[in-house]
């Protein structure tokens, strides 16, 4: 099994940002994949990597983290107004009223 190297870990952290405008459970997948590919990197060349290198990657890993979580959080919040417009509407509907 071929382990990645430092660009082929900030490429695959790349590919995990450009997706989550369109699918954050592929982006989760993705990120999967990443990180295994990270543990196998930390254990096969992790001693000739400077910290720097490592630092750098780390942040790096930081940022799109917490860009899955802004979009998830986002999601979440658009689908809980949804329900409460549709909740608000089945009650005017019951009531027949109009909004």
């Amino acid at each position: 099994m071929n382990v990645a190297n430092l660009e082929q870990l900030h490429a695959r952290l790349d590919a995990v940002e450009a997706g989550l405008s369109e699918a954050v459970d592929a982006a989760a997948v993705h990120m999967t994949a990443y990180q295994d590919e990270l543990q196998r990197f930390i254990e096969t060349r992790g001693r000739n990597v400077s910290p720097e290198a490592l630092d750098a990657l780390q942040k790096r890993q930081n940022t799109v983290l917490e860009a899955m979580r802004s979009r998830r959080q986002a999601i979440g919040d658009a689908l809980r107004k949804l329900h409460r417009q549709g909740s608000a509407s089945r009650a005017y509907a019951a009531m027949d009223v109009a909004p």
